[in-house]
This record gives C-alpha cells, structure tokens and sequence, in this order.
C-alpha cells in the first residue's frame, strides 16, 4: 500500500515519516501545494506530488493510496472527504477526531472519566465567564479550543483582565476554555501506538527538556525517559477514549501534589516524532503496519536517554527568547551553554548525515521569507 504524507515547508515532522517509510521500504510519497516542502529533498521520498488538495487530486487516489496522520489540519480534511472518495485514512473515521482535537470537548470526557486534568471551565454562554470568576483561582490559562502548537495560550493573573482577554481570544482563535494555572518544571509526551481492536502496542515517554514558544510551545530539546505513572496513565485514558492508531498525550507534573495532569491528546505524529525513532520506537513504519492489517507484537522497551533537538529553528528560537528575556544573566549563560552542548545529542529533527539536502534547503527557505517571497497554503473543503 502507497503511503501518503501530506507535509510543508517546515514540516521536520512528515521528514521523520518518509525517512522511517522509506528506509523500511515503503513508497512514500510527499504531498504539498508548495515545491519547497521539506520532506521532498530526503533521499528517502519515493514520490513528490505538488498539488492543491482539490477534487482532480483526490479522485486520482485509490484504496491503495493510505494517507498518513501528519497535521491537524489536512488530517480533518482527508477525513471529511474520506467517504466521497476511495483512498484510505491511516487514523480513525471523522467524527471520532473532532471530539478528541477539540479542547473543550476532550477536557469535558477526561473529567466524566475522573482523569486528573486542570480545573476547567466552559464557556457555553455570555454569563459561564462570570462564573469562572468567581470559581477559578488565579492565574488562569485561556486555551482555545482548537489551539495548536501553544498559539493562542494566555496566562491571566487579575480576574479584572479575564473578561478582555477571553474577548480577543475569542476573536483572534475562536471558543476557548479557562483552565487553572498548573505550576511545574518539567512536562512530557507520552507516544502511543493502538491498532484496530484497540489494544495498546506501544508507549514511549519524552520528557521535554526545552520548548519554544517558551513554556507553552512545542518540545525542541526533547529526551526518552521512563516513567511508570505516565504510562500508566496514558493507557487508562487511550482505553476511555477508544481510537486506534497513533495518539500523543501531553503532561506536566503539579508541582503543588507531584502529580501528572493530562493537557491534552493529538491523534497525529507530533513534533519529536524522531526522538521515538531513535529510541527505537518507530511510529510511523509501525502505523503502516497496523493499518495495511500487519500483527506486530505489543512492547513497551525503548532506549532512555536518547537526546534529539530541532536546531536551527524552534531550539534557536528559544535561545533567542531567553536572551531577550528578562531572565537573570546566570539563566541566560546556562542557556547558552545548554544549547552548545551537541556532544550530547543523539539525533535531530531535521539534519542527519545520511541524508543532508533537507537540511540544506532551510537556509534558501529562510532567505526567500526574509524578503517576503513566501506565501502559505491550506487545504481546501471539496464541494459535493
């Protein structure tokens, strides 16, 4: 079976997907209405197909063509148009995603479930903000409800500024929920993979060392560790939810009890995808298997302590933020001593010495959207 991964220009993400596919031998082909699409250099992309996601492309695809679970975005939109057409979804059926990607909807199934999550309250009408008022201790944290990759969070510490920031949140991102401030230090992704009964196969824990946006973005100095609560955890709440294929669980420990409490969940290869690989763990050749009706043998071993870091975007990025922060200098000189630190790294997001041009091709990348030559593209709804 073809596998197809929709992917973009900054996409470290799909690179991981179509390496993993194509050094275990499975056509992949990359899919992007942009040329400079990062997984399109590998060595290991079978194909490239340079299209708009319209009706023409997708009466092209066959039960034979399986479309990977990579952004949120184009996963929802392969879905949608799933029973118009006849190619295949690696991930499950529609209506399944839109409750698990929606913020709201998930944090109302984890509290029925008695799954430890923040304090949360919805916003259904004009006056559920007052309540929060009066409930909510603060800070607060407003999350809209289809939030990605930590754009939109806001921290609010006055109950006098809930009523305005919820307002532009509102505008800016759409409904969000108000959830408590959890303090902690340290936060983790927990990677699971469940086939078609669904039963767990794999669970691989990754501590998140750094990110970017600072405190809410994305891992991008990132660790394998072991950690039995979290994966606990994690299979209690993938047997609630009930979806197979692939599932990242986001966690951060409440410094008030030592406890995880559950953020959220992504049906969809996530960010540090490679540092699973790495470990041992890989995801997406794994996927493939379980969807194209392959058994593989259920195992929760990887290697702890592999150190993977996404370079020259997002962990620069941080670097950058820190500098420009108002952090004491012995903060801001840990940080950069952290960063330079690449004798301790494992694997990166993007550059590998086997297959250098993806890596190469950032920097004409960057250089063509520092004078304003790049223009963004997404999915189109198909009409029918």
């Amino acid at each position: 079976m073809n596998a197809f991964v929709p992917t973009g220009v900054e996409d470290h993400i799909g690179l991981a997907v179509v390496r993993s596919l194509g050094k275990n031998k499975v056509p992949a082909t990359a899919v992007s209405n942009d040329k400079r699409s990062l997984p399109f250099y590998s060595r290991y992309c079978f194909k490239k197909r340079i299209t708009e996601y319209d009706d023409a492309f997708l009466s092209e695809l066959t039960e034979d063509d399986m479309i990977m679970p990579n952004g949120e975005d184009e996963m929802l939109f392969f879905a949608k148009n799933a029973p118009l057409y006849d190619y295949t979804i690696a991930y499950p059926e529609i209506s399944t995603l839109e409750t698990i990607v929606d913020k709201s909807r998930m944090m109302q199934f984890a509290a029925t479930n008695r799954i430890p999550v923040p304090k949360t309250g919805f916003i259904n009408r004009p006056d559920d903000l007052y309540d929060i008022q009066r409930n909510l201790k603060y800070p607060v944290i407003i999350k809209p409800n289809q939030e990605k990759g930590g754009r939109g969070i806001v921290r609010v510490d006055s109950p006098d500024l809930l009523e305005e920031r919820y307002a532009y949140s509102l505008h800016h991102y759409g409904p969000s929920i108000v959830q408590e401030y959890i303090p902690f230090k340290k936060r983790y992704s927990s990677a699971a993979l469940i086939d078609k009964d669904y039963e767990i196969q794999r669970i691989c824990v990754i501590q998140e060392n750094r990110t970017y946006p600072l405190r809410n973005g994305p891992g991008c100095f990132v660790e394998t560790v072991q950690n039995r609560e979290i994966m606990d955890l994690t299979a209690d709440i993938l047997k609630a939810v009930k979806i197979w294929g692939i599932a990242e669980l986001d966690f951060v420990i409440d410094e008030r009890d030592g406890k995880p409490k559950f953020l959220e969940i992504n049906p969809r290869f996530w960010g540090s995808v490679q540092c699973a690989i790495s470990a041992g763990v890989d995801f997406p050749f794994l996927l493939h298997e379980i969807a194209t009706d392959n058994r593989i043998s259920d195992s929760y071993e990887y290697k702890t302590g592999i150190k993977s870091r996404n370079v020259i975007s997002n962990d620069l990025r941080h670097l950058l933020a820190v500098l420009r922060s108002s952090s004491p200098f012995t903060y801001k000189l840990k940080t950069v001593t952290d960063f330079m630190k690449f004798y301790q790294d494992d694997a990166y997001f993007i550059f590998s010495l086997s297959d250098m041009k993806p890596f190469f091709s950032l920097f004409e990348y960057y250089l063509l959207k520092k004078t304003g030559r790049i223009h963004s593209h997404r999915p189109k709804d198909v009409l029918k």
